[in-house]
Order: structure tokens, then sequence, then C-alpha cells
């Protein structure tokens, strides 16, 4: 059980995440342009994701939740996003490359699917 009331802001925050990796990251296997092309496509994700909503967006959030100078809030996480920036990159290449065999099997074979049938 958590403490204190319920702050709609950090569920918006975690819906443009949800989101800017989706339209990112997603791709369809017949489309596939190479590797690079992909890495490519994670950095940008994890820039907008930790500069954007991590960094700019929750700050905000707590500024308003707590009253707290808004660039003090700032500068104290810029590090913490600096630090997290490689590891959600690697994370989220290799766990793309694990799972890239059970994705393309079975997500992507039921999308061709409904396209045929249409």
């Amino acid at each position: 059980m958590g403490f204190g009331s319920y702050f709609i802001g950090f569920t918006i925050s975690q819906l443009l995440v949800g989101a800017t990796y989706g339209f990112i990251l997603y791709k369809n296997p017949n489309k596939e342009k190479s590797e690079i092309n992909f890495i490519i496509r994670i950095i940008i994700s994890n820039l907008i994701v930790l500069g954007v909503v991590n960094l700019l967006i929750n700050s905000l959030w707590l500024n308003i939740m707590y009253g707290k100078a808004f660039i003090a809030l700032l500068t104290a996480r810029i590090a913490a996003e600096i630090i997290l920036f490689p590891i959600y990159t690697v994370s989220i290449y290799f766990l793309e490359r694990a799972l890239r065999p059970f994705i393309k099997k079975y997500i992507y074979e039921e999308e061709s699917a409904e396209i045929d049938e249409d």
C-alpha cells in the first residue's frame, strides 16, 4: 500500500513512455532495414523518454506536488538520467534480440493473417 495521494501526472508520464517506445520501436519484420537502424531508433526513443518525459515532465510534476524549485529538481535528476541512458539502451537492444523469435512467430504471424483476410 502506497503513501500519499494519487497524482495523475505520473500516470500521464507513463502513458507517454509506453506510447513513445511503441511508436518508435515497433517495426514490421517485412520492412526491416538493418540492425543499425534499430539501434538509432532505440537511442532516439531513450532520448525522448529519459530527456523529455523522465527529466522534464516528471520534474514538473514533482514541482507541482511539492513546490520545490524546478531547476533544483532538474539538476538533481540529470545525473540519474545520464546513468540510465546506456543501461536502457543496452537492455532494450538485448531484450529485443532475445525475444525476436517469439515476436516474429506469434505477433507478426497473427498480424499477417489479419492483413491477408482483408
